[in-house]
């Protein structure tokens, strides 16, 4: 049985269809909003996490050049 690419899915009158805002409506994309925030701070951490393993070897011997210095 051959299946058509411009089949529709129906659903049953009861159910639950999700929101959705549009941004033409002049209502905010709270979840787009959400998840681009919550990716935005997944890269903040992982460059915090890059620069830790980077800087690691030379924060104390930059520690001691500054403590001597005094």
């Amino acid at each position: 049985m051959a299946v058509s690419h411009t089949a529709r899915v129906e659903r049953p009158a009861n159910a639950a269809r999700p929101e959705v805002t549009r941004p033409d409506a002049g209502e905010p994309d709270h979840a787009a909003r959400g998840a681009c925030g919550a990716a935005r701070e997944r890269v903040f951490i992982a460059h915090a996490q890059l620069a830790a393993t980077i800087l690691a070897p030379v924060i104390p011997t930059a520690v001691s050049v500054f403590a001597t210095a005094e």
